[in-house]
């Protein structure tokens, strides 16, 4: 998704980013049930957390997206979006909010759903029996590797919002939604 142009392939490489945090959810859910009720539910619970706030905020991106299209031509492209923020200022800053909260920029949803998941794959602490070590520590490098994704996934996604503030526009799109 670093390199990608394509607007609807960079969300769909994205996407394939916030399944694996829902999946660290679902995992820790999964390890913590031999510890209770209460460790399986804090995985379960963080998982639906996340997949609520990453519903919204994609909707929200696909939303302004087609807003800012139109019959004739679509947002496809990140040069699509240059200069957004001057022409449709309003547009612009609802596409920045969804995006810094799918980013996971502190205090949006996003950040403290991605918290949530890495709270619950660190909160892990059964051992295993058939193995005989703690499996603590793979959740713990689990949710280190998913912070350094987010921070990756990240860029990306202030690569889109500085296109829309820091580039002039090539064409100003026609927004048939205002």
């Amino acid at each position: 998704a670093l390199w990608q142009d394509n607007l609807r392939r960079l969300f769909a490489y994205s996407s394939i980013a916030n399944a694996g945090y829902m999946l660290i959810g679902v995992a820790a859910a999964f390890a913590s049930m031999d510890a209770g009720e209460a460790g399986a539910l804090n995985g379960i619970g963080a998982t639906i957390f996340f997949l609520a706030i990453y519903s919204v905020a994609t909707i929200g991106v696909f939303a302004t997206l087609t807003w800012l299209g139109s019959r004739e031509r679509q947002v496809e492209h990140m040069d699509d979006l240059a200069g957004v923020g001057s022409t449709h200022p309003f547009a612009g800053i609802m596409m920045a909010v969804f995006l810094f909260s799918l980013a996971g920029i502190p205090p949006l949803a996003g950040f403290w759903g991605k918290f949530e998941v890495f709270l619950a794959a660190l909160g892990v602490d059964a051992d295993t029996a058939a193995a005989g070590s703690s499996v603590r520590s793979w959740f713990l490098m689990l949710a280190v590797v998913g912070v350094i994704n987010a921070a990756i996934a990240a860029a990306y996604y202030l690569r889109i919002i500085s296109v829309m503030y820091f580039r002039s526009p090539l064409t100003s799109p026609k927004a048939e939604g205002g």
